[in-house]
């Protein structure tokens, strides 16, 4: 049986002092008046809620002698545990630091969530003791669920609960291309982790296409490492091919002074093509476009050895020719076609009598140059200027569109017999 010592001072039969000895079920009182001492006997009946201790009559105490005697007991919240500084037999103890709450009081549980709240009035509040052995529950090793170097952990409050927290906590290292959890989030070797188009590939780490991984200024393409900055068929990316005759550099596809943009692809801008120094346009009809034309010249020959000869598609062979009148000396004589809607071309060639004369007409009979011109819509713009031809000429130009071309200046050899008039066989037109 257990007893509680309780000294109390109380009034017994005058102003006397008493010790009390209270157990369960039996209290004995010593009374000290005029110098006697008397024990007395009284059964007592202890309610359930303890709010009671005494003889049955509803008083809190009895002095034994039909006289019952009041105390004070503080226990607001019913925890069994009263206030700093209450002497009481029914109290647990003394040290409850709030007897409003009875949550609080000595031996009280500490949570994660009561931080900064001292549930079990130790005069620490920044304690977690969930199983009340006095030791803070926090710190302990334990292991997670995760996998790897994420499975080690402590214990730890997180969403107010006290959980197993990895040593390495969510973010904290960052992931890396290994076949492992580094960032401790559940999931192996996931984001971009590779750099140069490289593709994670676990433990042997990032590599293109299964081989070794693209570094500096590759990068991993279908076709393997290709360097982007300098590549015509990757500039500037994968796939991103340059256009006949371009260059790339620094990743921008380049034709002469036309530079395209990173990535963008060809340089030259649709309907035209590089050719090797600057765009060009794209030729549009193969063929020989002269007998779609009208032709035309200063004056000479007629009827059936008038201009139109020069384009009715008979070589030398059939000695069909148109001829000019004009000497050696370049002047103002011409020869012109015309066409109805404008034409993309870059190349003429002319099928002239030799030096030596040809169908029996005399030597000297050669158209031997003159320059070559075009209309830009407005006037007439120089392309080249021929000399000293002594037989069948050929004259490549950049590629333009116009309406009409003409020689200007036509004349003729001036190393014959005759050295004027000069025959023009055929004249073909191309753009190639």
């Amino acid at each position: 049986m257990k007893y509680r010592l309780l000294a109390l001072r109380a009034l017994l039969g005058g102003a006397a002092s008493c010790l009390a000895i209270v157990s369960s079920a039996t209290l004995f009182v010593s009374s000290c008046a005029s110098g006697e001492t008397e024990i007395k006997e009284k059964a007592i009946a202890t309610d359930a809620s303890l709010g009671d201790v005494g003889n049955g009559d509803g008083a809190l105490l009895s002095d034994g002698n039909g006289q019952d005697i009041q105390t004070t007991v503080v226990d607001s919240d019913g925890d069994g545990h009263c206030a700093p500084g209450t002497v009481d037999p029914r109290c647990l103890s003394d040290k409850d630091c709030d007897d409003n709450d009875d949550k609080r009081h000595p031996g009280a549980v500490e949570t994660c969530a009561d931080i900064g709240i001292d549930n079990d009035c130790d005069g620490d509040d920044q304690e977690v003791d969930a199983d009340g052995d006095e030791k803070d529950d926090r710190g302990e090793t334990c292991s997670t669920s995760l996998p790897g170097i994420c499975q080690a952990g402590k214990t730890g409050c997180e969403a107010n609960q006290l959980s197993c927290l990895s040593d390495y906590r969510l973010g904290q290292i960052s992931e890396t291309c290994n076949g492992e959890d580094d960032d401790c989030n559940g999931k192996t070797d996931d984001g971009q982790l590779c750099s140069n188009g490289n593709s994670c590939q676990g433990l042997s780490g990032c590599q293109c296409n299964g081989q070794a991984a693209c570094i500096g200024s590759t990068s991993c393409c279908p076709s393997g490492c290709a360097d982007t900055e300098t590549s015509t068929e990757n500039c500037g990316g994968c796939g991103v091919g340059c256009g006949a005759s371009e260059t790339c550099g620094a990743g921008k596809c380049e034709c002469g002074t036309t530079i395209g943009s990173v990535g963008g692809g060809t340089a030259c801008p649709t309907g035209t093509h590089c050719d090797g120094t600057s765009c060009v346009l794209d030729c549009t009809t193969k063929g020989n476009q002269a007998t779609t034309a009208l032709a035309a010249s200063s004056g000479g020959g007629f009827g059936d050895k008038g201009p139109s000869a020069m384009i009715d598609g008979a070589l030398q062979s059939s000695c069909g020719f148109h001829w000019i009148t004009a000497t050696s000396t370049p002047a103002d004589s011409w020869i012109e076609l015309s066409w109805s809607n404008a034409v993309r071309i870059n190349q003429i060639e002319i099928d002239t009598a030799p030096e030596a004369g040809a169908c029996s007409m005399s030597s000297g009979r050669t158209l031997a140059g003159g320059t070559l011109q075009y209309h830009d819509g407005s006037k007439w713009v120089a392309i080249d200027t021929i000399s000293n031809k002594l037989d069948d000429w050929t004259a490549a130009f950049p590629t333009l569109e116009t309406r009409r071309l003409r020689i200007y200046g036509a004349h003729a050899s001036n190393k014959g017999h005759f050295d004027s008039n000069p025959m023009i066989f055929e004249w073909k037109v191309y753009c190639r």
